[in-house]
């Protein structure tokens, strides 16, 4: 599979659309260019999933305890948070007014390729969140990247 990466600045139009870059429309498994999962992210932006992508997803879900009460709650709200929208010939979709306003998305948006799935930022709420100093990223991936060896 092929991974979404780059940062791309796009404007909502009047209708509450947004065009997906070419670049990032690309990666799409060719069978899944008319449909993608919208979701609300954890943090306070869009994610967008190829269906193969989100299928994955849900499979992990499906093999959690739905006897539990938590597990229950869980997928409840989970799956409340996402929907699946129809790109059109150009490579828009419509993102509904809820999904919208959760996101704070008006009209500038800031689309994040995030290795399988896209990622659409207000940008004040982007620049929250981003890391723009090298060293400081240099840092987070010593620490999530390097292996620890043992000294014998």
């Amino acid at each position: 599979m092929n991974y979404f990466s780059g940062l791309y600045e796009t404007k909502l139009d009047a209708k509450g659309r947004i065009t997906l870059p070419a670049r990032l429309k690309i990666v799409l498994p060719e069978s899944e260019i008319q449909e993608i999962v919208l979701f609300m992210g954890f943090e306070k932006c869009l994610e967008i999933y190829s269906k193969e992508e989100w299928d994955k997803k849900i499979a992990e879900i499906l093999k959690l305890n739905t006897n539990e009460e938590k597990v229950r709650h869980f997928i409840r709200n989970f799956s409340s948070r996402s929907i699946n929208v129809e790109l059109d010939s150009a490579g828009r979709f419509v993102i509904p007014k809820l999904w919208l306003q959760y996101a704070n998305l008006d009209s500038d948006i800031i689309l994040l390729g995030a290795l399988n799935k896209i990622e659409l930022w207000q940008p004040t709420e982007y620049q929250k969140v981003a890391i723009f100093d090298p060293r400081d990223l240099s840092i987070l991936a010593e620490n999530l990247l390097s292996t620890k060896t043992e000294a014998k």
